[in-house]
């Protein structure tokens, strides 16, 4: 706008470069001006009825006085008719150019027929009067804009100059005279006429700021709001009103709607002991890190600020009581992990309560009201995260009661082992066995690696029980050799985790050392994970491992998303067919194919190739066509103690009956 405001005076035709501007000040402009006109017409008819009187009183033999009134009078009450209509409103500038220039020729006429009546007319100074009149007229009185009264002007004035042409043939020195005074008078109006419509067109300029400036307001107290000033997202108001939304969004799509209120009161102190401006940094970079932590969740939650204790976060991804959880916990403990205060470490120690609409209310307000009665209960009994419904409270209980006692699990003896032969396909004969970790719980009873393995991993207790069993399973592997039980090979599931861990290949090496198991009966297997994410450290762990003398072997290959050329890249020296393709190929082409593809590709790399879940004869007639080198399965045993293992790795051959038992072999 200030750019526009510069260049007005060089702009002679007074025009906006940008049309919009021009646009919304043309209405501006006549509206300032169009009652000013309307008067002035009225102002011009008086005027000219005057000047007829006067001339009518000093000149009576003159008739061309007449003419005023027949002409002049009528245009002017035309153009004052025209100004109240529609179309005079809508052309209103070009109509009062028209109503002046005929005006104007009206008189000059006049005043050439009263010189030739012997009356004073056009070649008197009573002519300059009048046409200096209607130059001031159409410059400043009627405020036509200046692009039209500039050809106005001019048209005003080469009338006179015609007129006086043909009134003054003979004295072309007292023409040049009157041109002279006609044509200052002429400059002088057009000057007064452009700066009139230049300071119009600033305080217009202004207007319009004023009105953005104010628009700009209003925006951002519409946002304010709705919004957090701090961390931009939505406040109480502005949450509410997203709720009502998506609640009626999933009223029509039969949805839940979890949602989940987290507690900051930690931020209290932080504002007390530092200040309100430490206390916002710490607000932002913790909503920083709640957006990070749930990229994965698509689509993303909606987060708000609902106090200045509270974040609220409606998750959009889940809907399972289980998933939600997982979602929920996942938030926290990523608000558990210390923020850097003035160089220090400072912990939230956040707590959650969860409610589900419309389960646990029919609005927005209790919704929320319900998801804050389950941060409460957080005082009642300790607990970092609570379901505002008693029966999904009760599968959250669980879960943190399981947590709870996986950290006493090992020092109170309820984790142990359990063993399933290994038999070599040829021949049937027992050559080694795989260690699985089992939770005999005081309580609950044995609980399946399915559902304490995934809780062990997100507490950081694979490491401790992965050491464990991994001291366990070599020391038990020495007793059977030292008892004469021959051994070919012990293998031992990793965790991705423990894998991740620098120092993993060093808790090995000291397990080796430490039961004096020779490295080559070792056997560690890892799921394919480790080649999706196909990198130097990875590969330089796999390799220390391999540099100790123990196997590697690839559980699972084909049901994640390894390709073939990673699988060529590390130094595994075994792959085991998924028991999902093992028991369908029989029956099914897709799996008979992948099963056949798996067997090629290890030929061609010159691996051993295990079967996993060989549960019937045409399972085992299947894989020995394709010449696996071994199997395992409830068809040869199920995992059992090492007394009973014992047993079986005695025997020469193990017989074909299927065991009753039914396991799940997951890390140990």
């Amino acid at each position: 706008m200030t750019k526009q405001v510069r260049k007005l005076p060089i702009r002679l035709m007074m025009r906006f470069s940008d049309p919009l501007i021009e646009q919304r000040f043309l209405p501006f402009y006549e509206g300032f001006y169009r009652s000013y006109a309307q008067a002035s017409l009225v102002l011009g008819m008086i005027l000219v009825v005057g000047d007829w009187l006067v001339d009518h009183l000093v000149f009576p033999n003159v008739p061309a006085n007449e003419y005023r009134i027949v002409l002049s009078v009528p245009i002017l009450g035309l153009g004052l008719a025209l100004s109240f209509s529609r179309v005079g409103k809508r052309y209103w500038q070009p109509l009062m150019a028209a109503v002046i220039v005929l005006v104007g020729l009206s008189l000059y006429w006049t005043l050439y027929r009263i010189d030739l009546q012997g009356g004073s007319g056009l070649a008197s100074w009573v002519g300059i009067l009048n046409f200096t009149f209607f130059e001031l007229y159409c410059f400043v009185i009627l405020g036509i804009g200046f692009r039209y009264a500039l050809p106005t002007g001019f048209l005003l004035f080469l009338g006179f100059e015609v007129s006086i042409l043909t009134a003054l043939t003979h004295e072309i020195e007292h023409g040049s005279y009157l041109t002279y005074h006609v044509f200052t008078v002429f400059l002088l109006a057009a000057m007064i006429g452009w700066w009139r419509e230049y300071l119009l067109r600033k305080e217009f300029l202004a207007l319009v700021e004023l009105e953005k400036a104010t628009q700009v307001a209003q925006s951002q107290a519409e946002y304010l709001s709705e919004h957090d000033a701090v961390t931009g997202l939505h406040n109480l108001t502005g949450f509410i009103a997203v709720l009502d939304r998506k609640m009626h969004a999933a009223i029509d799509q039969h949805r839940t709607l979890p949602l989940l209120l987290i507690d900051l009161e930690r931020l209290r102190r932080v504002r007390d002991a530092f200040s309100q401006k430490t206390a916002d940094e710490l607000v932002r970079s913790l909503v920083h890190r709640l957006r990070e932590s749930s990229i994965l969740f698509q689509p993303s939650p909606e987060f708000a600020r609902v106090s200045s204790f509270e974040i609220a976060v409606l998750f959009r991804h889940v809907q399972e009581t289980a998933m939600v959880i997982e979602a929920s916990e996942r938030l926290l403990d990523a608000l558990r992990q210390p923020f850097q205060l003035r160089g220090q470490d400072f912990y939230l120690q956040p707590n959650g309560g969860l409610s589900m609409y419309p389960n646990d209310g029919d609005s927005a307000e209790a919704t929320l009201k319900a998801a804050r009665a389950a941060l409460a209960m957080h005082a009642n009994e300790g607990r970092f995260l609570h379901f505002y419904n008693a029966d999904r409270d009760s599968a959250l209980v669980k879960r943190l009661q399981l947590e709870e006692d996986l950290r006493v699990a090992l020092a109170g003896g309820q984790l142990s082992l359990a063993y399933q032969p290994l038999i070599r396909v040829s021949d049937r004969a027992p050559l080694g066995v795989e260690a699985l970790l089992r939770w005999t719980h005081p309580s609950s009873g044995l609980i399946v690696p399915a559902e304490f393995i995934p809780i062990m991993e997100e507490l950081g207790l694979i490491h401790e029980v992965g050491e464990w069993v991994l001291n366990k399973a070599c020391e038990q592997a020495v007793r059977w050799q030292q008892s004469g039980i021959m051994l070919n090979e012990i293998a031992i599931n990793v965790s991705g985790l423990q894998l991740a861990d620098p120092g993993f290949a060093g808790k090995v090496s000291s397990a080796l050392t430490r039961s004096g198991l020779h490295p080559r009966i070792l056997v560690l297997e890892l799921t394919e994970s480790v080649l999706v994410h196909d990198n130097d450290a990875a590969m330089a762990q796999l390799s220390a491992l391999k540099n100790l003398g123990l196997r590697l072997s690839l559980d699972d290959f084909g049901t994640g998303f390894a390709s073939m050329m990673s699988l060529a890249r590390f130094p595994f020296d075994i792959i085991k067919l998924d028991r999902s393709f093992v028991q369908a190929a029989p029956s099914s082409r897709v799996a008979a194919a992948i099963v056949e593809a798996i067997m090629a590709l290890a030929t061609r790399l010159r691996m051993a190739t295990i079967a996993e879940g060989i549960e019937t004869g045409e399972q085992l007639q299947y894989i020995s066509a394709l010449k696996c080198d071994f199997a395992q399965g409830y068809l040869f045993s199920r995992p059992c103690s090492a007394n009973e293992v014992a047993l079986l790795l005695t025997s020469n051959r193990l017989s074909s009956g299927v065991s009753n038992g039914h396991d799940i072999e997951l890390t140990g």
